[in-house]
């Protein structure tokens, strides 16, 4: 770790061999030789003692979270509170797909409820997709997912009826908590509050859809499968989710869901199917910068699972994430003609009043006055570097590849969009 004089830069090394936290130390010394089991049974009787109504799954779900589970386990040593976490999630998956539908049962009208025309942001990792997300998000132009919604969208019925408190808020903060203590980077890689704005890769995760999984272990089976599969059913999952949260929310017909992940990149023609009214928004930025990241922001998830992963499998799977985001916009990005918008990194961090400004032509709003205001207020509250530390990056110095080598890689993509290469990660 080095200092400056107004920014601490935060170099993180140990992405292949942890070293973990105090906290993490406590809680691994804890689970020490508590069994932990994924089995099937197992997991459905944990859920049941979570609900208030009766279980009800699809029939695919528990195979799909043991088929990543299994992979993912015998991808590296994972530790206890791997286990655990990898429990819980399947345990929330249960719970989460249980209480949406008996909403949807309770008030069949759901079904019919449109999502009309959202507004999509599909870009790389670290590419200014949150940033942009939050700007968007500041006025009132649109319906979106805060931090504790990604993870525990639906209440309990006695929590629907005002008969017991509703606890979702709080225990997505006991989550964040969680992950700063095991994890104390992991903000200033993605840095986004329990009430703040953020994407639906959670809500994805909870019925073991998309690229979400991917961060659970080195997964070239579930990879491969992921990007050569039909994507559909992961799309149709999430518009009875978006819908049922819509009645939540008591939105009107005519709001508008603001959505954005990078897995979007990779299930154009999925989305397009379930959503064909939706307007979309691409973010670019050079795939050498965008991949020196995001092999950080994946490197880092590791130590929450396992003990530690070779950095030839940190890259591998960073690889296959870039290279199935970015294949899938090469194919299929023109058939959002007329309805997309493109942003370019550089032009976005050097005016984002104008990349935001057409953002709101595309769906045809003006950016008057108080819309621009809203923006302002938000891009203030969120400046680059707020918390007085950001993290440093050294390819070539941690993994033994140049930037120029990355470039190669990805040379397809530069080839379509005229990004601007960037010497340095900023």
């Amino acid at each position: 770790m080095s200092g400056g004089s107004l920014m601490e830069n935060i170099r993180i090394t140990d992405m292949h061999a942890p070293v973990q936290t105090e906290a993490m130390k406590r809680i691994l010394a804890d689970l020490e030789g508590v069994e932990i089991s994924l089995e099937k049974q197992v997991v459905l009787d944990l859920a049941e003692q979570q609900l208030d109504v009766e279980i009800d799954i699809d029939d695919g779900l528990l195979d799909r979270f043991a088929a990543v589970f299994g992979e993912a386990v015998a991808s590296a040593p994972m530790h206890q509170l791997g286990r655990l976490m990898l429990q819980q999630l399947v345990v929330g998956g249960i719970v989460q797909n249980s209480r949406m539908n008996a909403i949807r049962r309770q008030h069949p009208e759901i079904a019919q409820t449109p999502i009309k025309a959202p507004l999509v942001v599909a870009g790389m990792p670290r590419s200014g997709t949150t940033y942009l997300l939050q700007l968007l998000a500041s006025e009132q132009d649109f319906t979106a997912l805060t931090q504790w919604e990604s993870t525990t969208p639906f209440p309990s019925q006695k929590m629907l009826r005002g008969e017991e408190e509703d606890t979702r808020i709080a225990l997505g903060q006991a989550a964040l908590d969680l992950l700063s203590d095991i994890s104390p980077y992991h903000d200033l890689l993605y840095d986004v509050g329990v009430e703040e704005h953020t994407e639906e890769i959670g809500l994805m995760v909870l019925s073991c859809y998309m690229v979400g999984m991917s961060f659970f272990g080195d997964l070239p089976k579930y990879d491969k499968a992921l990007y050569g599969g039909d994507q559909r059913p992961a799309y149709e999952h999430m518009r009875d989710t978006l819908q049922t949260l819509s009645w939540l929310k008591k939105a009107k017909p005519t709001d508008r869901w603001l959505l954005k992940s990078p897995q979007h990149m990779g299930g154009l023609p999925a989305l397009d199917a379930v959503f064909p009214d939706a307007k979309l928004v691409f973010t670019h930025r050079d795939p050498a910068s965008v991949f020196t990241s995001l092999l950080t922001l994946t490197g880092y998830s590791v130590r929450r699972f396992f003990s530690g992963m070779s950095k030839q499998q940190l890259v591998d799977r960073a690889k296959r994430m870039q290279h199935g985001f970015l294949r899938g916009i090469i194919a299929h990005a023109d058939r959002f003609e007329g309805r997309a918008e493109h942003i370019y990194f550089s032009q976005f961090m050097n005016d984002y009043h104008e990349s935001v400004e057409r953002v709101f032509a595309l769906i045809d709003k003006p950016y008057d006055d108080a819309r621009r205001a809203a923006v302002q207020r938000q891009a203030e509250a969120h400046q680059r570097g707020r918390k007085g530390a950001r993290v440093v990056y050294d390819l070539e110095a941690d993994f033994g590849i140049t930037r120029d080598e990355i470039r190669q890689e990805f040379a397809y993509y530069i080839d379509k969009y005229d990004v601007e290469i960037e010497e340095t990660q900023k």
